[in-house]
């Protein structure tokens, strides 16, 4: 059995390819005809925290992608096989995954804050070749970790860094293979946090990216001329789909910033004369502050698409007013991308009383608990229909929420008005968002259950106003001394990820139960709520 294959029906299938949804167009191609239009022109400015800032033309983007297309191919890197990244924002993240799509292999972004626990599991279950580090980021040294994963993973034969790859680049054109993928191979496998305490590997082809990227970018009316400014991680969808391939495939410029600072940014924006981002609520927040941006030219910065927590009706006017961009409210997600986005003609206040509107070719619709469509205005779970879709979750079609008619079921709940938008009122899903991260709530619970003074556990959400939660633990403790620091050094220990921590602890005699044993979880959010601000331990954002 082909592990890639798509788990989307075939009536959908040949649906999207008869209405001219999903063609044969792929992002290699469009790369290509990019550089033979403006070869001269940049394509990529990566601004790093210590410092220094490269920039690369396209033609230099297309050498760095032919010489790691073949260094791949002499590694053992076959059509179908995966190339696993662990990169920050650096241009040496578009060379990967254009190398990748020139040998048929498929690109495995990995979030930055990962570590030996969540990486183990996805790198195995991916079942990676090669895997690709910075020698140190932040301070913290990815070689060494990656060469310890190595003997833990059969399929894993090489671990390589930043400046391995650098070392390859050379004048010449290098021989390239010539074993492209189609439109409809998977290209991309990015793993998302979700119910179950599993990772799960969503797959998406060329078709699916362009199937959600062309409907945003005929409702902006983005161009070539259009700078696109990056600040949330590339890999996270956001960055990867509208920070990366989006200018790519338009011919356009991409600014990427490797460590969110928001100073750093508004000079970015202004130096690069960025025109678009997306990022969510939080970075806003940091952006919209009139000290940062006094006496600074942001003329030609017009879109601010801002999702992952409901935007406060204040922030929309001091977006407005103060990065001079229309400040546009989206919902969408790994799988589907952006599904609704409100318009750039339409009213202000619809960017914090809704959610946006759904973008052509795309359905949504709610549901009651049957499945049925529930009424006008009245509160279901959302679901999705689209050529963004995603083709599936890699190897593991019993977690795919797809229903036989294509509907894909999103976790969220909400409702649509007689105009088409939608406005998200909770999660059917036990997860928590902050700063539009996805943190896997039974991962975590899991995780703190190993440790041998904690005998039962719950994870909540904690609302926040910058981040839009907090997480929130509560533990029932063999030790009545157990707390914070205790915490973090066990979770440290096991190697999970730092975004992940609980940011509170609070130790109660028994959890809250239903007569079956299920946790009531609604009366912890509840109880989370009233803990005051100053009781939490800040993390950083990304």
């Amino acid at each position: 059995m082909n592990r890639w294959e798509t788990m989307i029906p075939h009536d959908r299938v040949s649906l999207y390819r008869a209405k001219g949804l999903w063609g044969e167009e792929t992002v290699l191609a469009r790369f290509l005809e990019n550089v033979s239009h403006h070869p001269d022109k940049v394509a990529i400015v990566d601004s790093r925290q210590e410092g220094s800032s490269d920039s690369v033309t396209y033609s230099e983007l297309n050498r760095a992608r032919r010489n790691w297309a073949a260094l791949f191919a002499s590694l053992g890197v076959a059509q179908g096989d995966v190339v696993s990244f662990q990169l920050p924002n650096w241009w040496e993240f578009a060379g990967i995954y254009l190398a990748c799509e020139t040998i048929g292999a498929v690109a495995n972004p990995l979030m930055p804050i990962f570590r030996e626990l969540e990486l183990q599991q996805m790198l195995h279950h991916a079942r990676s070749r090669v895997f690709i580090v910075p020698q140190r980021f932040r301070g913290f040294d990815y070689i060494s970790m990656g060469e310890a994963l190595l003997p833990k993973l059969p399929f894993l034969q090489h671990v390589l860094t930043v400046d391995s790859l650098r070392s390859a680049l050379t004048e010449e054109e290098a021989p390239c293979p010539n074993n492209c993928a189609k439109a409809d191979d998977v290209v991309e496998l990015l793993y998302t946090s979700g119910t179950t305490g599993t990772p799960k590997g969503v797959m998406h082809s060329a078709q699916t990216m362009l199937g959600a990227l062309k409907p945003l970018i005929d409702t902006l009316d983005l161009t070539d001329r259009d700078c696109v400014f990056m600040g949330s991680p590339l890999g996270h969808q956001t960055g990867f789909l509208y920070g990366m391939i989006l200018p790519l495939f338009l011919g356009g410029k991409a600014v990427f910033q490797d460590v969110w600072d928001a100073e750093r940014a508004i000079h970015l924006i202004e130096s690069e004369q960025a025109s678009f981002t997306m990022a969510s609520t939080p970075f806003l927040m940091d952006l919209a502050v009139p000290a940062l941006v006094a006496d600074r030219d942001l003329s030609a910065f017009r879109t601010f698409v801002c999702g992952g927590a409901p935007i406060p009706r204040d922030l929309v006017k001091k977006g407005k007013e103060l990065l001079g961009a229309n400040i546009l409210s989206i919902w969408g997600m790994t799988e589907c991308g952006i599904v609704t986005v409100v318009r750039p003609e339409d009213p202000p206040q619809l960017a914090f009383t809704t959610d946006g509107r759904v973008l052509p070719s795309f359905e949504v619709r709610a549901v009651d608990e049957t499945g049925l469509p529930v009424s006008q205005g009245a509160e279901g779970e959302l679901q999705i229909r689209g050529p963004g879709c995603t083709l599936g979750y890699l190897e593991r079609p019993d977690l795919f929420p797809l229903d036989p008619d294509g509907w894909f079921g999103s976790g969220d709940l909400g409702c649509l008005d007689a105009n088409g938008y939608v406005r998200i009122s909770g999660r059917s899903k036990d997860i928590i968002i902050r700063g539009g991260e996805n943190v896997p709530v039974i991962e975590v619970e899991t995780a703190l259950l190993g440790h041998p003074c904690v005998v039962d556990v719950a994870v909540v959400g904690k609302p926040d106003e910058r981040l839009g939660e907090r997480g929130c633990a509560f533990v029932v403790a063999a030790d009545e001394t157990f707390g914070l620091a205790e915490m973090k050094a066990h979770l440290l220990s096991i190697g999970m990820a730092k975004n992940y921590w609980p940011e509170h602890i609070e130790l109660v005699d028994a959890l809250p139960r239903t007569a079956s044993g299920k946790v009531q979880k609604f009366l912890l959010r509840d109880r989370a709520a009233e803990i005051a601000l100053a009781d939490l331990t800040t993390l950083p954002l990304k």
